[in-house]
Parts: C-alpha cells; sequence; structure tokens
C-alpha cells in the first residue's frame, strides 16, 4: 500500500468547510446534522460521534466508497435522545477496506459540537434556518460546487443547485464568478468560452447550450476556485430563500412542508406549484398541509413523482430534521472569551457556553454568588498544551441582573498542579492534569468552582 496515493478529506456542513478540531456550534437536540465528506483515493469513510468527556460512541458508522477516488455525500451524523454537552464528530478516511490495518494511508478530521437540549415542545422555525435545512437536503440532490452536467435535458446544468442554461440561470451565474477575478477566469476558460460567456448579447436561455468534454472540465474549475464557491454560496441562499418564499405565499406553514417544496421548485418550479395546489386540495386547506400529504401529491405527479428515488431520499430528510428553539432562552447573551487563540477561540467558546448552561441548570454554582473558573491548556499565547505556563483562564460570574460573565481573562496562567510530569509535586504519582477533552480535576471551594480541559488534538 505505500505506494498508493494518500487519501485527502474535507469536511463541510451546510456551505462552511471545517479543518481539524474546528468547532461547528450550537446544534439543539432532535436536529439532524448532515455532514458532507469531500475525499479522494480512499476506500473507506468511518464516522463516529462521541462524548469526549467519556469516551463513548453515539454513532459509529463506515461506508464504502462507490468509486476509489473521489466522492462528496450528505451522512446524517446526529440523532435524538442525547444529553446537552460538547461531542466530537470524527472523520476518518482510509486507502484499505480495512479499517485497523497498519499499513493504510489514512486522514483523520474532527468538529466539536455544542448540542443543547431544548425542553420546548413548540418549536419555531426562524427563516435563514429553513434556507439552511432546505439548501442542505437540495445540495444532497444536486451535486458539489465543482458539478458540471454536460447536457441535463437539452442543456448543460452546473454547480451545487444546477444551475441550468436553458432555464436562464447558468449564464448568469458563470458572469458574476468571471466579474470577481476576470484574469484568472480568463485563464482557466480560454479566450472562446471567456468571450462567449461575457459578450452582453450572448443568451443561453431556451437555447440548447450544452457543454464539451473540454468545457465541462473549463467549466467545473472555475467553478470550484474561491470566487466560484462564494457566488454560489451567495446565490444559493437567495435562490433556495426565494424556493421558500413561494410555498409560503402559497399558504403552506409547516417546516417539514416547506423544505420539501423547496426541493421540488429546484427540481422543477412548474411542477412544484401544480403538486402544492394538489395538495391544498386533499388537506383542505394550505394551513394544514403536511410532510405526509405534499409528499403523495408530488409522487402522484407525472413528471417529478417519476423521480421515486429523490422524492423519497428528500421526504426522509424532511422527516428527520427539527429545529428548537426556546422562547426563554436561559442565557442572554453568549459569552466570547476575547484571550482565546485563534486556534482554540471556538472550542472554548462552545465549552464555556456548554458548562455555563449546565451550571444554571444542575450545580447552581453561579446562583449562590461563587465563580466558574476555566482553564485551558493549549489556548493561551502559545498552541503546545506543553508550554503549560500560556494557559487560558477564564473566570464567570453572576452580574446584577443574574446573567453569567466574564469577569476576568488571562491567556499567561498555568494549571494545576504547575508541573504533572513531577512526582514530586504532586504527592509522588506522575499524573497529568487533564487528558484530551476530559475533566479529571474539579475543585469546589467556598469561592469557585475549577474546570480544567485540554485542548483536543
Amino acid at each position: 500500500m505505500s505506494g498508493a496515493p494518500k487519501p485527502t478529506l474535507q469536511l463541510r456542513i451546510g456551505d462552511s468547510y471545517y479543518g481539524e478540531n474546528d468547532t461547528y456550534g450550537t446544534l439543539t437536540a432532535g436536529d439532524t446534522l448532515y455532514l458532507t465528506a469531500e475525499f479522494t483515493n480512499a476506500k473507506r469513510l468511518y464516522i463516529r460521534v462521541y462524548n469526549p468527556q467519556t469516551g463513548e460512541s453515539v454513532v459509529d458508522k463506515t461506508f464504502d466508497s462507490e468509486v476509489a477516488g473521489s466522492s462528496a455525500n450528505y451522512y446524517p451524523v446526529f440523532n435524538k435522545n442525547l444529553e446537552s454537552g460538547i461531542y466530537v464528530v470524527e472523520a476518518t478516511v482510509s486507502n484499505s477496506d480495512i479499517r485497523n490495518a497498519v499499513w493504510a494511508q489514512k486522514v483523520t478530521k474532527k468538529i466539536a459540537i455544542n448540542l443543547v437540549v431544548s425542553s420546548n415542545d413548540d418549536p419555531t422555525y426562524s427563516e435563514d434556518e429553513l434556507v439552511t435545512i432546505a439548501k442542505t437536503i437540495i445540495f444532497g440532490n444536486e451535486g458539489g460546487y465543482t458539478t458540471v452536467n454536460k447536457n441535463d435535458g437539452g442543456s448543460m446544468s452546473i454547480g451545487k443547485l444546477q444551475w441550468n442554461a436553458n432555464a436562464g440561470n447558468a449564464l448568469p451565474l458563470l458572469r458574476s464568478i468571471i466579474n470577481k477575478n476576470p484574469s484568472n477566469a480568463l485563464s482557466i476558460l480560454g479566450a472562446d468560452l471567456y468571450y462567449e460567456i461575457t459578450n452582453p448579447n450572448t443568451s443561453w436561455t431556451n437555447a440548447n447550450r450544452t457543454a464539451t468534454a473540454e468545457e465541462a472540465k473549463a467549466i467545473s474549475k472555475l467553478l470550484g476556485t474561491t470566487e466560484g464557491k462564494q457566488v454560489q454560496d451567495a446565490e444559493a441562499s437567495a435562490r433556495v430563500a426565494g424556493y421558500l418564499n413561494s410555498g409560503k405565499k402559497y399558504g403552506l406553514t409547516d417546516p417539514q412542508a416547506l423544505v420539501y417544496y423547496a426541493d421540488l421548485y429546484n427540481q422543477r418550479p412548474a411542477s412544484a406549484i401544480s403538486i402544492v395546489k394538489e395538495a391544498i386540495a386533499t388537506a383542505g386547506s394550505a394551513d394544514k398541509v403536511t410532510l405526509d400529504i405534499i409528499h403523495q401529491a408530488a409522487m402522484n405527479d407525472a413528471i417529478l413523482g417519476e423521480y421515486e428515488s429523490r422524492r423519497t431520499k428528500t421526504y426522509e430528510k424532511c422527516k428527520s430534521i427539527e429545529i428548537s428553539t426556546p422562547d426563554d432562552q436561559p442565557i442572554a447573551t453568549v459569552l466570547h472569551s476575547e484571550k482565546a487563540n485563534s486556534q482554540a477561540s471556538a472550542y472554548v467558546d462552545a465549552v464555556i457556553n456548554s458548562r455555563i448552561q449546565n451550571e444554571r441548570e444542575y450545580d447552581k454554582n453561579l446562583a449562590v454568588g461563587k465563580s466558574v473558573v476555566f482553564m485551558f491548556e493549549g489556548a493561551g499565547r502559545d498552541t503546545s498544551i506543553e508550554k503549560r505556563h500560556y494557559a487560558l483562564c477564564v473566570v464567570v460570574r453572576n452580574n446584577d441582573l443574574d446573567q453569567p460573565e466574564i469577569v476576568f481573562e488571562s491567556d499567561f496562567c498555568s494549571t494545576i498542579p504547575d508541573r504533572p510530569k513531577d512526582p514530586s509535586s504532586n504527592e509522588g504519582s506522575d499524573v497529568p492534569t487533564v487528558i484530551d477533552g476530559i475533566i479529571l480535576h474539579q475543585q469546589i471551594t467556598e469561592d469557585m468552582h475549577l474546570l480544567m480541559f485540554r485542548m483536543p488534538r
């Protein structure tokens, strides 16, 4: 296996890519998190979700790469019935189909997730939340940033929303990308294709403009540039918001039905409108249209009903995704560390907010006037855990409004004990203070509650 090319791996949630040990942010229990794993030169993908405090796995799945070379798929990695806290999503790709093969070349990346359990039984859905959910599902059905379908029913379709030439939206997308970096676009596309696209007299609407293999390769490369991804992200958000607004104009209120409708609309607007009208007739009124009703109407449609696999896949995803936003947020302001180094900042904020939530609900230390003191190794002036005097210290207390706030920070502190590898300093034992993400030292004194962490590696 030594001569085989090394696997590569990128992780994406929605539109954002995540590096090793990045923090996704807050996920409400009951949501399904769809992870995009983009990898090359791999035969297997392993996804594990675990609690870093206990090491217990809550998800452990193996996926075979359909083609040993490249893949980009959406994998549901979170489900219900978990307690609040920090979880880690760990993805590994390997060029061997044997999981623990010592000779295999592997790449592993991790994303920290702050999971918040809400007791709200009547969830509300913001427009941004619905757009994010709908984009995730539609992207999974359509393609990636660089996808080019040379002939999609008579004309080319491009990008992660499969903007179509005949529909009149592929050409404007390419022009927007070119405008951000014309010289780079010219070098990628070549003169003929570049000037065809940029010529104001060019129209691909209903012109049956397909792409040759060479053109598809060039357009794919342009779509994968930084400018290409930025434009697609912005355009995708705007278009999906428009799909949802279309459903709302017809009176849809059920969030799952709205997201399902958005996917219908992206696939074929005329059919989506026909389907929603049938669903409303079946339900009796638009506010009574559920996911089941609109799905059945779609399956009965003469055109989109032929796409049984896509419709079923979309139905299952819509059914599994829930968002819950509590009406009474226990913490009015999200706490943010100003001193954490850039590599640790997101992780530190996620841990602090999760732990403070727990303090307020269970331990009640803040409520009785105590401070909660956080110590993070590898989060201060230096990321090296060995340099213990560069640890980050964050102190949280309740203010006059009984809301927690950060009252002290230092990025030049030392955790306790100061020299964990020196037995003489630790009652004769050679024991580290903490190990990755696991608190081994908790001390409640008269004035403070101490929590200690080591940045996960």
